[in-house]
């Protein structure tokens, strides 16, 4: 079994439950601090390994520390880690650094590429019904896991998750950021992702969905740019009692991400001309230059 440590990075704002699991724990924890209390800022500083006090949403915040700073800038490499796990600030793990530390143990006992921990209460989302916890199953194989607490490989963090922030650079929120990981991860290794959303592992999201609305705006701005999301809903694979099942179980699941046809895009491609056609956006005004327009 690997010796290498795990890390959890979260972005934390003045009521991050993140401290819950702050102390004696066997993981690395980054903070990106997107408050402006220079007392929570020192607290939690004095509990993290390393901590940034940065402005914007998750995956600005990611984008710019995570990407640009450390990957571009430092080369710092996340391959390190055996795997890097990125939930929400709202979300409570039973036991708190037991917690965090079941869900790294047993994403490692299945052998999982991407993971996430189930989710136990009712604030979750419909069109991931997949991510709620299931009684009686140790995980279960899917085909995607929620931008809400997605966990990584430790060699496959760059080369999906940063990869995907670095091409889809509108980005904010990270809505339909999931399936654009997937692709890249599937491309890299040449083969469908170990894919598990951790059932014994599960947590509590404690922020009811859609109490933020300006954000859930962005969300669906964003995930409109991204078409496959539809043909992409999250589903699960295959339901398993034991680790031991699910480890075993190496069925490449070629089908895992669907190959949508020009006939299923077709009409996600129709709304999205519809959607440029009503209020056509102006080019910029270098484009119009390139273009031979007028100013």
């Amino acid at each position: 079994m690997s010796t290498a440590r795990d890390l959890v990075i979260v972005m934390a704002g003045d009521r991050s439950l993140h401290e819950e699991y702050a102390k004696d724990r066997s993981f690395d924890l980054w903070v990106i601090y997107y408050g402006d209390d220079d007392a929570v800022a020192a607290r939690y500083a004095a509990s993290a390994d390393r901590l940034w006090r940065r402005k914007g949403m998750k995956i600005h915040l990611a984008r710019t520390v995570l990407l640009e700073e450390l990957w571009f800038g430092e080369r710092f490499d996340f391959g390190q880690y055996r795997r890097v796990f990125l939930p929400d600030d709202d979300v409570r793990f039973d036991g708190g650094t037991a917690g965090v530390e079941r869900v790294f143990a047993d994403a490692e006992a299945v052998d999982a590429d991407v993971f996430q921990p189930a989710i136990v209460n009712e604030y979750y989302s419909a069109a991931w019904e997949a991510t709620r916890r299931q009684a009686g199953v140790f995980c279960r194989r899917t085909n995607l896991v929620e931008i809400m607490m997605p966990g990584y490989r430790g060699t496959l963090f760059a080369p999906t998750f940063l990869s995907a922030i670095h091409a889809l650079e509108y980005m904010t929120s990270g809505w339909g950021l999931e399936v654009i990981v997937m692709k890249l991860g599937e491309a890299h290794l040449g083969r469908s992702l170990r894919t598990f959303v951790l059932d014994a592992a599960a947590a509590v999201h404690t922020r009811p969905i859609g109490s933020n609305p300006a954000i859930h705006d962005i969300g669906w701005d964003e995930a409109f740019l991204v078409p496959q999301l539809h043909t992409n809903r999250m589903r699960t694979l295959a339901a398993y009692e034991t680790a031991e099942a699910a480890r075993a179980d190496s069925t490449p699941d070629a089908d895992a991400l669907s190959r949508p046809t020009p006939e299923m895009m077709a009409p996600l491609m129709q709304r999205v001309r519809f959607a440029r056609k009503v209020k056509p956006p102006r080019p910029p005004r270098w484009l119009r230059r390139l273009a031979g327009h007028s100013r």
